[in-house]
């Protein structure tokens, strides 16, 4: 599991033009679509664990320690990542559209490429 977090960290993506010029404090948006990623690959592997055993196998220190070392690895507080999130989510809803897209398809390469 680890090494597919890692793997993920190693694509790019690209940015919409439309927004290049961050508040400081906001991740931009290549940074947050390879944290998404990451954290979407935790959320498969709890939602598998629970579908083949019909219910929630991994305790929640577990998923809370896989959360800090992924945000650790990006160098991130959870607090930095929740307002980047929030900012775009509210203030740029197109642009997070645009943001799951890119981790959606990030997936998807990991995916194919996992099967080569």
């Amino acid at each position: 599991m680890l090494c597919v977090l890692f793997f993920g960290s190693f694509f790019s993506c690209q940015e919409p033009k439309a927004l290049k010029n961050y508040e400081p404090s906001i991740l931009p948006f290549d940074s947050m679509a390879l944290i998404l990623a990451d954290i979407q690959l935790i959320e498969s592997h709890r939602n598998r664990s629970f579908q083949q055993a019909g219910r929630d196998t991994i305790p929640q220190s577990t998923v809370k320690a896989m959360y800090e070392q992924t945000l650790k690895r990006h160098g991130v507080s959870y607090d930095r990542m929740m307002q980047s999130y929030r900012y775009y989510q509210k203030q740029h809803p197109a642009v997070f559209d645009s943001l799951y897209t890119t981790v959606n398809q990030r997936l998807n390469e990991m995916l194919t490429n996992s099967y080569r």
